[in-house]
């Protein structure tokens, strides 16, 4: 999926004790290494495995979806007339466009754990203008749902966002985490 690693692993570690943006990383590794001695052990605090239950695999798969009003873009790609109808249902104009909308999102792909495309926010809250990376071309490198088999803190969502730039030059060194929850 371009602009994203073709090979190797990207890691994402969140300390769960403190949820938000304070402790996190994000590692990239262009060749994988079938080693044990050569595994990461870096945590500070113990790893907790079993509050969860084991491991688990996350699967994705390839799928289009509209940009989120949540994302910053939205004004970019709609036009005022729709942003009203998605912003400020009426009557005049109808209640279904703001549901269709909505279902579309949801009913498109869950707005669960994924890779790329527009995050969801509880809040209505993006991020990326508020960060180092401000209004400057940008993926959501990854997009983890409290609600699946990751259940932390109030159910919200983790997102990590790199400007793409970066993301095309393999450097994770300034990604951007966000803990969004209600």
């Amino acid at each position: 999926m371009n602009p994203f690693p073709s090979t190797g692993i990207l890691q994402f570690f969140l300390n769960d004790v403190s949820i938000f943006d304070e402790e996190f990383s994000v590692i990239y590794h262009k060749q994988v290494i079938n080693d044990d001695d050569a595994l990461w052990e870096g945590f500070d605090e113990p790893v907790y495995w079993e509050r969860w239950g084991g491991d688990y695999a996350l699967h994705f798969e390839e799928d289009v979806e509209p940009v989120t009003d949540e994302d910053f873009r939205f004004t970019r790609y709609y036009g005022k007339a729709l942003q009203d109808l998605i912003w400020f249902p009426s009557e005049k104009y109808g209640y279904e466009v703001r549901q269709q909308y909505m279902e579309l999102h949801r009913d498109l792909n869950g707005r669960k754990n994924k890779i790329g495309g527009y995050h969801y926010s509880q809040n209505g809250i993006d991020p990326r203008p508020m960060s180092y990376i401000g209004e400057e071309e940008s993926e959501l490198l990854i997009q983890f749902d409290g609600c699946d088999v990751f259940s932390w803190g109030d159910l919200g969502s983790a997102n990590f966002f790199i400007k793409r730039r970066e993301l095309e030059e393999l450097n994770f060194a300034d990604v951007v985490y966000h803990w969004d929850c209600t």
